[in-house]
């Protein structure tokens, strides 16, 4: 979903490209690090918002129990230099309710 803040100069537009990544949210030292589960890129066909997808955990070891979700939108595969869509959010994978991610349009 993108945000609907009237004060944002420009709005966030769905991309082509979307790259997700998910990190495991654990604690060290009394200290929380995260560190990369999984990450996947997908080819969004629906060109609108909200852009529903489902996420897969699928992975050998212990699936976590917190993650945090990052996307980062482009319409370029590939390196390119550009102010891409992005947006974040954690999520507890023990809860089987919907999430919506707030995404951010491009920051100058």
């Amino acid at each position: 979903m993108p945000n609907d803040s009237p004060k944002l100069l420009f709005q966030a537009v769905p991309q082509e490209l979307l790259f997700f990544s998910l990190d495991e949210i654990i604690e060290e030292n009394g200290h929380k690090v995260t560190t990369r589960f999984q990450s996947f890129r997908i080819q969004n066909s629906n060109m609108t918002f909200p852009t529903p997808f489902e996420l897969e955990v699928d992975s050998p070891r212990d699936c976590p129990k917190q993650v945090e979700l990052s996307v980062v939108g482009s319409d370029h595969d590939g390196f390119h230099h550009e102010f891409p869509l992005r947006g974040w959010k954690r999520i507890n994978l023990e809860n089987d309710e919907f999430e919506r991610v707030i995404v951010y349009p491009p920051t100058f």
